[in-house]
C-alpha cells in the first residue's frame, strides 16, 4: 500500500486522480505564514471605519458604525454635516441652528467619516455649499427615537416604514426622516474612482447609513438644545487627511479625520430590536472566502496572499462569492 501524504485536499494519491493536485501545495500551506495572518488580522483592526479591535464580530452588511463620546455626561453619537462657511461660523458659534438656516429642502447627515469626505470631496473638490463639515454629537437616545421615524429606501423608489407587508408604500419624499443605505468608503491614497471625491474606495458589501431630516424632524434635530449637545466645524481634519493622502501617507490621514485615536473609531452602535426591524439592520457577514484559515474579502487580501505565493497557478474567473467581480480566481491553493 502506498503512503499518501495528506494536503488540503485530501492525499497526494486522492488528487491525482483528481486532477487537482499540485506539486507546490505543501510549499503553499508553508509560506501561509504567521507574517501574512498577522498581516491580514492588523489591515481589519486599523481600518479607520472597521470594528474596534476589541470587537470580535466583523462588520455586517446593514449595520451603524459610528463615533460614540459623552457631552456633559450624556451618551452621544457623531454624525457630519456639509455646509457653507458662513452657516459653519454661525453653527459653532452659537451651538444651534436656529436661524441659522430653515428646513424646507432635506439635510443629510452620516455618522461615517469617509463617507461625508466622499460626498463633500474633502471640502476642496465640490461647490461652494461643502466648503466646510460640522461634527455634531447627538444625544444617542434621540438619535434613536429620530430613526424610528424614518422612512427607509433602497435606492429604487421603494421605501418601508417599520413593517415592510403593508400594501401601499408611504411616501418617502415628504417623509420628516429618510434613511438609505449607501455603499460604505474605506480610505485608499491608491483610488481615485472620482475625480471630485478621491482616495476613497468603495466597499460594495457593507453599506452606511445616511439620514435626510426635513419639516418636523430638522426642527427637533437642529433646534431642540437636547439633540444635538455640541456643534464642532472639523473642516481642517478633512483637508489634512485628503492632503496626506495625496502624499500617499495613510496613517497620517487616518490620524487627521480621527485626531483622537482610538477614542474616536467608529464603532457599531447597538440598536434596539424595534430600530433593527424598522431599519433593516442585518448583522451578519458577508460570505467570506478563507484559505487555510486566512479570511480574504478585498483585492489587498488577495494581493498579499498571491505575493506571499509568487509560484501559484493563477488564472482568469470570476470568484463565485461576487460582487466582487473584478477579482479574479485565486491559484488552487485558494480554491
Amino acid at each position: 500500500m502506498s503512503s499518501a501524504t495528506p494536503t488540503s485536499f485530501g492525499t497526494v494519491s486522492n488528487c491525482k486522480r483528481r486532477g487537482v493536485y499540485r506539486s507546490r501545495v505543501v510549499c503553499r500551506q508553508l509560506r501561509m505564514s504567521a507574517t501574512f495572518l498577522e498581516a491580514a488580522r492588523a489591515r481589519a483592526a486599523d481600518c479607520g471605519i472597521g470594528p474596534d479591535p476589541g470587537q470580535s464580530a466583523r462588520r455586517g452588511p446593514f449595520e451603524i458604525f459610528a463615533t460614540h463620546s459623552t457631552v456633559d455626561g450624556h451618551a452621544t453619537i457623531r454624525v457630519y454635516l456639509a455646509c457653507d462657511g458662513q452657516a459653519a461660523s454661525a453653527a459653532v458659534a452659537s451651538q444651534t441652528f436656529d436661524g441659522v438656516w430653515t428646513g424646507n429642502r432635506m439635510s443629510w447627515v452620516k455618522p461615517s467619516a469617509a463617507w461625508m469626505a466622499y460626498r463633500c470631496g474633502w471640502t476642496v473638490h465640490k461647490d461652494r455649499r461643502q466648503t466646510n463639515v460640522l461634527g455634531l454629537d447627538v444625544a444617542r437616545p434621540k438619535f434613536e427615537e429620530l430613526l424610528l421615524q424614518a422612512m427607509v429606501t433602497h435606492g429604487h423608489g421603494e421605501a418601508t416604514k417599520g413593517d415592510t407587508s403593508q400594501q401601499q408604500p408611504p411616501d418617502y419624499k415628504s417623509s420628516p426622516v429618510v434613511v438609505q443605505w449607501d455603499p460604505e468608503r474605506e480610505l485608499d491614497p491608491a483610488v481615485v474612482e472620482k475625480t471630485d471625491s478621491p482616495f476613497l474606495r468603495k466597499l460594495v458589501e457593507t453599506r452606511s447609513l445616511q439620514v435626510g431630516l426635513r419639516g418636523t424632524a430638522w426642527t427637533s434635530f437642529f433646534t431642540d438644545p437636547t439633540y444635538v449637545l455640541r456643534i464642532s466645524d472639523v473642516t481642517a481634519s478633512f483637508r489634512a487627511a485628503h492632503d496626506a493622502l495625496l502624499a500617499g501617507e495613510l496613517e497620517a490621514a487616518k490620524a487627521a479625520l480621527w485626531p483622537a485615536g482610538a477614542a474616536m473609531r467608529e464603532r457599531r452602535f447597538d440598536a434596539s430590536p424595534e430600530l433593527t426591524v424598522a431599519l433593516g439592520i442585518s448583522g451578519a457577514a458577508p460570505e467570506q472566502t478563507t484559505v487555510f484559515g486566512v479570511h480574504l474579502n478585498t483585492e489587498e487580501d488577495y494581493a498579499a496572499h498571491h505575493a506571499q505565493n509568487p509560484h501559484a497557478n493563477h488564472y482568469g474567473g470570476t470568484r463565485p462569492d461576487a460582487p466582487l467581480s473584478k477579482v479574479k480566481r485565486p491559484c488552487q491553493a485558494c480554491m
